[in-house]
């Protein structure tokens, strides 16, 4: 419930991975899987978020990248009618679809 409703984004703590199998299915091809140790995680989350598809960022422990908390706290830009947001000192388009 919490995940389907919310308006924020939500954490799951899952150990026997059950959540992240039921995302998978929910999600299906529409949703990146990204896991926090890949080195090119920031880019994939960039690119979902500029194409609008779900990422499901995986394994990321107990502190967040500083570079992605502008996309996690939804602090948008507004550009003309494009809303953008800050990732490091860059500034990417924000689908609403993400």
């Amino acid at each position: 419930m919490l995940i389907t409703k919310s308006q924020k984004w939500c954490t799951v703590i899952d150990p026997q991975g059950q959540a992240k199998n039921w995302l998978k299915r929910k999600c299906g091809k529409n949703c990146e899987y990204i896991d926090y140790k890949n080195k090119d995680y920031p880019m994939l989350i960039e690119r979902a978020c500029i194409k609008g598809k779900t990422a499901l960022l995986e394994d990321i422990g107990e502190s967040i990248d500083p570079t992605l908390i502008n996309i996690i706290s939804k602090n948008y830009i507004q550009v003309g009618k494009k809303k953008k947001v800050m990732v490091g000192d860059r500034e990417i388009d924000w689908n609403s679809k993400f």
